[in-house]
């Protein structure tokens, strides 16, 4: 009998975010300074994101590609669930067609006023940060990631 192979898709959000631990919006916050744009995993996010990838590996989960938004704390979830996963050879393909919709991600550049105070993580600033991440120099310059369309 034939077996045929199934192809598994897994699709997940980031671990709990700053943002998401204080229990607000950042579209109610106006001072990029306070908050930031780009917050990252609080430390329930890095435990969960950590747990995630032993219960992937517990459950002999492998995987043949990873995508991720270039968002900080997405890209810190993948961090983690690869650590979790004790997967160091691993590479994460960024795609910033894959961000959430909404909130500061409704816009390419995120405005307070007249001053454009945030465009995303720029390639050289992900690369450098995340040494696992593929990033596409023709979607992400080093403007940032807000500034592709």
């Amino acid at each position: 009998m034939n077996k045929e192979k199934i192809m598994e898709i897994y699709l997940m959000r980031h671990g709990e975010s700053q943002i998401n631990q204080e229990s607000y919006s950042i579209a109610t916050k106006v001072s990029s300074e306070e908050i930031g744009f780009e917050p990252d995993l609080s430390e329930r996010g890095k435990a969960e994101s950590l747990l995630t990838g032993q219960e992937f590996k517990r459950l002999g989960i492998k995987f043949n590609k990873i995508i991720c938004s270039p968002m900080l704390r997405a890209l810190r979830s993948a961090e983690f669930i690869l650590k979790g996963m004790e997967e160091p050879e691993m590479h994460v393909d960024v795609d910033p067609k894959t961000f959430e919709q909404g909130g500061s991600s409704s816009k390419k550049t995120v405005k307070v006023g007249d001053k454009i105070t945030y465009k995303g993580l720029s390639k050289a600033k992900i690369e450098k940060m995340f040494p696992f991440a593929r990033v596409p120099a023709d979607q992400i310059s080093d403007e940032g990631w807000y500034t592709k369309d």
